[in-house]
């Protein structure tokens, strides 16, 4: 049994950062993927790190919580147990 196309609702997908694309049309989908980079692409933890890293306020913020949240650095990093810490 093949259902006919009107009890199909329009897919669309939403990449973080995005526009919104349809992936069912080709032609758009094609457009969409070309202006994609995925070499700029950063991960969420990567720019945690850089902020404990470099930003002042951040690391001032963690200083004072270090002892109060039983924080542990770990390759310049600061952790809860297995949770990277956002400051």
């Amino acid at each position: 049994m093949v259902l006919p196309p009107k009890f199909f609702s329009q897919v669309l997908a939403r990449v973080a950062g995005s526009e919104e694309a349809n992936p069912s049309n080709k032609e758009e989908w094609a457009r969409y993927r070309d202006g994609v980079d995925p070499g700029n692409f950063q991960s969420m933890q990567e720019a945690v790190e850089r902020d404990q890293q470099e930003n002042k306020k951040s690391q001032e913020t963690l200083r004072r919580w270090t002892n109060t949240h039983q924080l542990i650095k770990c390759n310049l990093i600061w952790w809860k147990d297995n949770q990277i810490i956002v400051a």
